[in-house]
């Protein structure tokens, strides 16, 4: 896992941002998940009695068979039947063959991206009006 971080500012303006990144491969050939974490924070004074906060995160990850679909498949498939036909196709496309969510191409990959965004507003109405 990689991670970074920068924060700053003076007395009315203050900010942070942050990110990390990790790469794990799976229990077996073919799993995985990449992970971007991100997020900033700006926070300012923007009169005297009105401030403001922004946040922002967000997340970006790629899964490929992280889930234990893949074992629970190979302890439930007949050993008897091929798992690769003659002609290098996958056996069983009905989704009862184990190396299918193993051979999985990129579009096939769980793919999430979330992301929040919060703004905050603080006004104290004695010291804006005075």
């Amino acid at each position: 896992m990689h991670n970074v971080s920068l924060s700053g500012g003076n007395k009315f303006v203050r900010y942070y941002v942050s990110g990390a990144y990790s790469n794990n491969t799976g229990l077996y050939s073919g799993t995985g998940t990449r992970r971007l974490n991100y997020g900033a924070k700006l926070d300012a004074t923007l009169t005297q009695g009105l401030t403001m906060s922004l946040d922002f995160t967000g997340v970006r990850s790629h899964n490929k068979n992280t889930n234990y679909n893949t074992i629970e498949q190979a302890y439930s498939y007949d050993p008897t039947q091929p798992l690769i036909l003659s002609n290098g196709e996958l056996a069983s496309v009905s989704g009862g063959n184990p190396l299918i969510s193993v051979f999985l191409d990129e579009e096939a990959m769980l793919r999430i991206l979330l992301i929040n965004i919060r703004l905050h507003l603080g006004v104290e109405l004695g010291k804006c009006l005075g």
